[in-house]
């Protein structure tokens, strides 16, 4: 009787030992999988690119459009502009409404050409602004500056110069305007701009997401965690 009771003394002393032992490693596996997911996200993070709307007149600013967009890429985000889709001018403005919404940061740029009007008289660097606007996504303004501006590649309407002096003025009572010289000038600025945005007006981004990798790693943690809790 009296051994019958020293040994079940003894296992007892053996299933509690058994299960600290499972916590701990328990523990040790819960810890190992949200470290590892940290880092993971850790790396997606310093990888993130943001997707950038770009809105300017292109005829007069073709090439200096080409140089933005090239300036985007090379700080590891993905630039966004009209001229990349193909759409009839009833279903422009739908397109350009969903490509801003998804969009992380807008810059609008303003040479001295108010550009293509809308049905509604403003033209459509404008109504892509303040659509940005309405839709709460940080943007950023660039006036050219005019001294050495060409005069084949200005506006000569009236009514045209009005609008994009009253356009001009708009951008400078809603926010700081950067005044730029050359394309060069204005990729700077651009790129200055848009890191700045990323760290005062951080936005979700965009991630490329090894989603399976993930999955696996959970899983396998998840295994182990029933495991260890079906022997505490």
């Amino acid at each position: 009787m009296n051994e019958i009771k020293h040994n079940t003394a003894v296992q007892k002393i053996i299933n509690k030992t058994n299960k600290k032992r499972n916590k701990k490693i328990l523990n040790d596996v819960i810890n190992d999988f949200s470290t590892n997911a940290k880092i993971f996200f850790k790396k997606a993070n310093a990888n993130k690119k943001y997707t950038i709307f770009v809105s300017s007149t292109c005829i007069d600013l073709d090439d200096t459009r080409i140089k933005i967009f090239n300036a985007i890429l090379e700080d590891n985000n993905i630039p966004i502009g009209m001229e990349f889709f193909n759409s009839s001018s009833k279903n422009k403005i739908h397109v350009m409404e969903k490509l801003i919404q998804q969009s992380d940061y807008h810059i609008v740029i303003l040479a001295n050409r108010y550009g293509s009007l809308h049905t509604d008289g403003r033209s459509l660097t404008e109504v892509e602004y303040d659509y940005a606007k309405i839709m709460q996504v940080p943007s950023y303004g660039f006036i050219v500056n005019d001294n050495n501006w060409p005069a084949n590649k200005s506006d000569k309407n009236v009514d045209d110069i009005e609008k994009l002096n009253q356009f001009k003025e708009k951008l400078n009572k809603d926010k700081i305007v950067r005044r730029w010289d050359n394309a060069d000038h204005l990729c700077s600025l651009i790129k200055s701009a848009i890191n700045q945005g990323k760290k005062e007006d951080p936005r979700p981004g965009w991630i490329r997401w090894d989603f399976p990798k993930l999955i696996n790693e959970y899983t396998r943690n998840q295994y182990k965690i029933e495991e260890m809790e079906g022997t505490l």
